[in-house]
């Protein structure tokens, strides 16, 4: 008897040729996808501009659809690849009915921008386990994923929607600020409450967030809501987090996670009610 291939997930580093290069374009296509989203709404852009980028979500959303019906077809088992893929399914029906519906409406710009970050967050879980398959030193890792995360945010930090004055800030401002909050220092060279937009508050609260806990951690909670995560991963989850007994391992890491975010809750509730009369008084 036949045995029945059984469709793997989208981002994975091992496969052939041809799904190395489906991973490629399809990983190249989401980030360009997303720089676009934060472009579009990070800065102000002329009505010819903006028509510009709309082309270009249009071009990205064909090329993510292309590559999902270029995998259908290298797949035999097609019943196992509908299963494992009915997510990415739906999300193209859906935007497809939006778009006829809007096709007529001067805002159907919003489909493939609805598809582009419908698709990532989708992909988030197989990211992350694509994320843990790179099997570097724990020194080099921390200091890779450190450098990118600060890249990313002083990007975000120099979109003038992240400073409340509407304009650009300052590169070395940007990059010191997103630095500190990554590093969890504290240091600041603006004041975070009143230059910042709530939009640049969020980056700088995001950034302090992963810098705390680190980008392995939140990596391998996303690899745990895959159901294709198994003993292997496991196996590269524990060498991230230094634990040995390997049952257990998703359940030290939620306990992590979920234990942080009480203390933060709590902590958060404690100093509302302290800046209360502050806020009142003003």
């Amino acid at each position: 008897m036949r045995k029945k291939m059984k469709a793997e997930p989208v981002f994975t580093p091992e496969g052939g040729v041809v799904k190395k290069i489906i991973t490629g374009i399809l990983i190249g296509a989401s980030t360009a996808g997303i720089s676009l989203l934060v472009l579009e709404y990070g800065r102000v852009f002329s009505e010819e501009s903006l028509k510009y980028l709309h082309s270009w979500e249009y071009f990205i959303s064909i090329v993510l659809i292309a590559q999902f019906f270029l995998k259908l077809g290298i797949y035999p088992a097609k019943k196992d690849f509908f299963k494992a893929n009915y997510k990415d399914i739906t999300l193209i029906l859906a935007c497809l009915v939006l778009f006829l519906i809007l096709i007529s409406h001067r805002r159907h710009f919003i489909v493939p921008q609805i598809f582009i970050a419908g698709f990532v967050i989708l992909k988030v879980p197989q990211i992350s386990r694509w994320i843990l398959h790179f099997r570097i030193s724990p020194p080099a890792s921390v200091a890779v994923t450190f450098l990118i995360i600060i890249a990313l945010g002083t990007a975000l930090l120099l979109l003038p929607v992240a400073s409340v004055s509407g304009k650009s800030t300052e590169f070395l401002n940007a990059l010191f600020t997103a630095t500190s909050a990554t590093c969890v220092t504290g240091l600041i060279v603006v004041d975070t409450g009143s230059y910042f937009s709530l939009f640049g508050q969020i980056v700088i609260l995001v950034l302090i967030q992963i810098g705390g806990l680190g980008l392995m951690t939140f990596a391998s909670f996303f690899a745990l809501l895959s159901k294709d995560f198994g003993v292997r991963d496991r196996v590269i989850l524990r060498d991230v987090v230094r634990y040995d007994n390997l049952s257990k391992i998703g359940y030290l890491l939620l306990s992590v996670l979920l234990l942080t975010f009480i203390f933060e809750a709590i902590g958060a509730v404690i100093l509302y009610f302290q800046f209360l009369p502050e806020i009142k008084n003003k």
